[in-house]
C-alpha cells in the first residue's frame, strides 16, 4: 500500500544514516514494533508531517500486513519501504503555517510587518526579504504579552496537536532560524481552547495542498 514519509533534504533521517533514493527498497529483518523497530510511515502527509525530521516528502510502498500505531492510524511500522516519488515541500510548509497563523488574527494586533509577511506567505508570495524582521517583531510583541497574560502562548488553529504540527512545519522549512515567523506569529498570538473542528480543517487543508503539489510535480496514484 502507498503511504506518506518525510526526510531531511538529504533522503536521511535521525534514525536512518543511507539516504531515500527514488526506486530503491530498504528493508529490516527484526521484529517490527512501532515506534521502535522497522520502517515506518504513515498513511495521509498530514500523519507524517508528526515525525517529521525534514521537509522532503517521500511517497512510498509498504507491505499491506505493515502493523498500524494508534486508533486513529497515524502511522505503520514494516518490513520494507520501497520510495516512489519524493518532493521538497519547503515552500508549501512556510504556506501552510502562515495560513495556520492567519487563523489567530483575530486573537491579537500583529506588527505591520508580521502582517505582511504572514498575509504574504499564506498567498504563496516570497517574503522572505521581510523574514527575519518579521521573525524579531513577532517576538517582541510575543515578550510584550507574556508580561501581561501568563496564558499568552497559544494554538497555531486552536488546537495544540495542530499548533507543533504548523510550527514544526516552519521550523523544517526555515534554514536560517530556529523557527519560522509565521509559527511564532500564532504561536503567541492567543489561548483558545482546543477545537476538533479546527484541526480537523487544517488536517484536510494540509493533505489537500501536499496531493496537488505532488500531482502537480507529477506523481499519479
Amino acid at each position: 500500500m502507498n503511504a506518506y514519509w518525510f526526510s531531511k533534504k538529504d533522503g536521511c533521517t535521525q534514525h536512518q544514516a543511507e539516504p531515500a533514493v527514488v526506486g530503491k527498497t530498504d528493508t529490516y529483518t527484526g521484529e517490527i514494533v512501532p515506534c521502535h523497530s522497522g520502517l515506518h510511515a504513515s498513511p495521509t502527509p498530514w500523519d507524517a508531517l508528526t515525525y517529521a525530521p525534514g521537509p522532503i516528502i517521500w511517497v512510498v510502498d509498504i507491505p499491506d500486513n505493515a502493523i498500524s500505531h494508534e486508533n486513529p492510524i497515524d502511522k505503520y511500522a514494516a518490513s520494507s519501504r520501497k520510495y516512489l516519488f519524493k518532493l521538497d515541500t519547503t515552500k508549501i510548509l512556510r504556506q501552510f503555517a502562515a495560513q495556520c497563523a492567519l487563523d489567530v488574527f483575530d486573537k491579537w494586533s500583529p506588527p505591520d510587518v508580521v502582517r505582511e509577511y504572514i498575509e504574504g506567505t499564506a498567498r504563496g508570495e516570497d517574503k522572505s526579504s521581510i523574514r527575519d524582521a518579521a521573525w524579531g517583531a513577532a517576538r517582541d510583541a510575543a515578550w510584550g504579552a507574556a508580561r501581561d497574560d501568563s496564558c499568552s502562548v497559544a494554538s497555531v488553529t486552536a488546537s495544540g496537536a495542530a499548533r507543533d504540527a504548523a510550527c514544526d512545519a516552519a521550523s523544517y522549512a526555515a534554514s536560517d532560524a530556529a523557527c519560522d515567523a509565521a509559527c511564532n506569529a500564532a504561536w503567541d498570538a492567543a489561548c483558545d481552547a482546543a477545537s476538533d473542528a479546527a484541526w480537523g480543517a487544517q488536517r484536510t487543508n494540509f493533505n489537500r495542498m501536499i496531493a496537488g503539489a505532488l500531482e502537480k510535480a507529477g506523481w499519479r496514484t
